[in-house]
């Protein structure tokens, strides 16, 4: 009996593993199926004692015909969909080419190239002038990647070309061992602190680094290293695994911890998922399928996901705002907030100071400019948004509230970016922070980093918020 189920068994899990082996480490889709079925094909003609006393082998020989017939059909229609469906097939290879450059589409030619040749980082180039299409990688230790960018306030299109440092963020290589007399700020966060939408040097954590080592910082004196650990798509738990796992081994003074507005869908799986879907946005499953080229199986995941984002009237990231309590959002939201806590805890517990900072979005900064503008344009999204009534504050008021119960120091960037946008008429967003709000971001952070660093002590923010865009 036992041999009989391990029969069943072995080649699935066996293919399951080459699979998954070649999924993680090629982008070849059609190559990866067809080692898989060679594999199940070669075990099929194997003399039946090679796999004797391991299973059963005629038992063995028919589940790998199973696994063939599968996994050839799905290889057959794949094969078959460009002639089948060419319309859909041609709108996915449009995407295709977004996601595998990671761009808004096709960039001129003529768009502004952003190297990063100052970036400092252990592992280097390998080849002088590599091939664009190897500018795709994601979050792999010296790997080089490619982002496609449009910045609304000089209509620049551009692309920012850099490499992924040894710890597989975007940022230098900064040592373990923290230099003696350096002040070190550890930035943890998500997208926002990932910043691939802007060259490092303009990120907001590279400007505090080079604006802070510009000032005299009195008795703290020394160098300031600030290290930024961000990582897209992520929220309060991930950073919590962060905090424990890389924290005390850069040995940071003060350790500033970014919440943006969508990290309580990120922490729920069933909200992100929800999310993902009311936006339109490809998930992390969807996007592997097309990097390994297996359209068909993306357009039949699609076609699934459009039924179900019809069944999402609201988006769950818009739902936080709504005036009545959602105990779905509720809860996400104090799961959140515990994390945080918790990440408060860790740092206090290893005496590493510990910041707060709501980042903000770009319709709670609408909002602050244009309230009846923002009403407007949320009512315009169908009928469920006309007949909710909104609290477009609720949000960072809820964070502000929870942090004055649990003696968090929090920074909230709102009001100094609408404060900027009002008096520059310039963009503080694009796709995420634009170059612009990278800049407002930076000066007020260096303002508050100064006194932590010149005090040793996170007291009231206000004369920092309050600085003027332009001196």
């Amino acid at each position: 009996m036992m041999r009989k189920t391990f029969g069943v068994l072995l080649p699935v899990i066996f293919s399951i593993g080459i699979f998954l082996i070649l999924y993680n480490n090629t982008q070849q889709g059609m190559i990866t199926l067809a080692a898989v079925i060679l594999l199940n094909l070669l075990a099929v003609f194997c003399p039946a004692g090679f796999f004797a006393r391991f299973a059963d082998p005629p038992l063995l020989r028919i589940t790998c015909l199973y696994l063939v017939f599968i996994l050839g059909s799905w290889m057959a229609s794949e094969t078959l969909f460009p002639r089948l469906f060419p319309s859909e097939y041609a709108r996915l290879q449009e995407l295709t080419k977004h996601i595998r450059n990671s761009g808004h589409g096709e960039t001129p030619s003529n768009a502004v190239l952003f190297d990063n040749g100052d970036q400092r980082i252990k592992l280097k180039e390998t080849s002088e002038k590599p091939d664009r299409k190897n500018w795709v990688s994601w979050h792999r230790p010296g790997e080089p990647f490619e982002y496609h960018g449009y910045d609304p306030n000089s209509a620049m299109t551009y692309r920012n070309r850099f490499y992924w440092n040894s710890r597989g963020y975007f940022d230098h290589d900064y040592g373990m061992n923290k230099p003696a007399h350096a002040n070190r700020v550890l930035v943890v966060g998500d997208s926002y602190v990932e910043s691939i939408q802007v060259p490092l040097r303009l990120t907001f954590h590279k400007r505090m680094e080079a604006s802070l080592n510009k000032l005299p910082l009195g008795e703290s004196g020394g160098v300031v290293e600030v290290i930024a650990l961000g990582n897209s798509g992520t929220g309060q738990a991930a950073h919590l695994k962060v905090i424990r796992t890389e924290a005390t081994a850069f040995k940071p003074d003060l350790l500033v911890l970014t919440l943006c507005s969508n990290d309580f869908c990120d922490d729920d799986p069933q909200l992100k998922s929800k999310m993902v879907l009311f936006s339109g946005e490809f998930g992390s499953f969807t996007r592997g399928l097309v990097r390994h080229g297996f359209l068909a199986l993306t357009f039949a995941v699609r076609q699934y996901q459009i039924l179900q984002r019809n069944k999402i009237v609201v988006s769950p990231e818009l739902m936080q705002w709504a005036a009545q309590e959602v105990p779905g959002v509720e809860e996400a939201w104090k799961r959140t907030l515990d994390y945080v806590r918790e990440s408060s805890l860790f740092c206090e517990g290893e005496g590493i100071s510990f910041l707060l900072v709501y980042l903000g979005s770009e319709i709670e900064v609408n909002y602050a400019l244009d309230p009846e503008g923002t009403m407007n344009s949320l009512r315009d999204m169908g009928k469920a948004h006309e007949q909710m009534r909104w609290d477009m504050d609720k949000s960072v008021r809820r964070v502000s509230e929870y942090c004055a119960r649990n003696n968090i120091a929090f920074l909230s960037l709102l009001r100094p970016l609408a404060q900027a946008q009002a008096e520059t008429g310039k963009a503080a967003f694009a796709d995420h922070y634009s170059m612009f709000g990278h800049e407002i971001v930076g000066r007020i952070l260096t303002c508050v980093i100064q006194r932590y660093l010149e005090t040793k002590a996170l007291l009231n923010f206000d004369g920092c918020l309050d600085i003027k865009v332009f001196p």
